[in-house]
């Protein structure tokens, strides 16, 4: 166990470039995407902004091609081949993504016996194969740079069970825990990966949350499940988080600035006080499984060899 366990080590030193560095952002049209790549671009770093149909917002194309090293790129993260833009930057056009931030998504809201497998699929092709296609396009160049950084925008529903987010949130916690263990196969060559949980932000999103087909059953509409959708579909829900601190908390820690500087280890960044709040209560649920069955736990293992 004390073997396999060394191996889960993740402590590691990591080092930035002092150079201005490329940023590849995904799901750029809106909300953190486009918040983050106007705010990466003003610091100086080039960016490479991307949506699955830039025709639909010309005046986004048209402010980040004014100046010669940023650009707008087609890229509909669901495409199978959607790896295939960073080896043409890489390969063809001899641009280094730096920076990976992998933000499109969406979110689809239901009870969990009503979700037909369509749409668990849809969802999870999203926000896991994705994010891991796109991640394991630009590793090699990452790897063999001995530099790179991916950052994952996961979800405060990704760390605990929210009634009506089953799906979404069963996503997002699954996007977590194959970037932690990816983040520690490719530590040792100084390639980092940050999962950011934010909550509710005023990114627009509780107004284009997408709901299952099906009417759940009648016998949910007294449950918290049954009046979480409600209260959700009745647009009254309040974002309390404040967009332009949620990227810019985030550029800080990618960018280790400021007193973020000892952290560039930390796999995780929760955003905002629900999502710390979250946190705080897995590890409280942690120590009560433990009080409950940590001795019964270890109880279940074969004697210690004889020495």
């Amino acid at each position: 166990m004390s073997q396999i366990l060394s191996y889960m080590d993740a402590s590691a030193t990591y080092t930035i470039p002092s150079r201005p560095l490329t940023w590849l952002i995904t799901g750029c049209s809106s909300g953190f995407g486009l918040a983050l790549a106007r705010l990466v671009r003003s610091q100086g770093h080039r960016v490479i902004a991307t949506s699955r149909n830039p025709a639909k917002t010309p005046e986004l194309v048209a402010e980040f091609s004014a100046e010669g090293h940023h650009r707008w790129e087609t890229l509909d993260v669901d495409a199978p081949d959607c790896g295939a833009l960073i080896a043409r930057l890489e390969e063809q056009e001899g641009v280094q993504v730096d920076v990976l931030v992998n933000n499109a998504g969406w979110a689809l809201y239901g009870v969990a016996e009503h979700f037909s497998e369509d749409e668990v699929r849809r969802q999870f092709e999203t926000l896991l194969f994705a994010p891991f296609r796109l991640t394991r396009a630009a590793m090699p160049y990452m790897r063999a740079r001995k530099f790179g950084i991916v950052v994952n925008v996961s979800s405060a529903s990704g760390l605990a069970a929210i009634p009506s987010m089953s799906i979404y949130g069963g996503a997002k916690a699954a996007l977590d825990a194959v970037m932690r263990t990816f983040a520690l196969e490719v530590k040792d060559f100084n390639v980092r990966m940050l999962n950011v949980n934010p909550g509710t932000f005023d990114t627009g999103m509780l107004h284009q949350l997408q709901y299952q087909a099906a009417t759940p059953d009648p016998a949910y509409a007294a449950t918290n499940t049954g009046k979480m959708l409600a209260f959700m579909q009745s647009g009254e829900g309040e974002a309390r988080g404040d967009m332009h601190k949620g990227v810019r908390a985030m550029y800080d820690v990618v960018m280790g600035a400021g007193p973020h500087k000892d952290h560039l280890g930390e796999p995780q960044l929760p955003l905002g006080a629900g999502a710390a709040y979250f946190v705080a209560r897995q590890a409280a649920q942690a120590q009560q499984t433990l009080a409950a069955f940590g001795e019964l736990s270890k109880s279940c293992d074969k004697p210690e060899p004889e020495a």
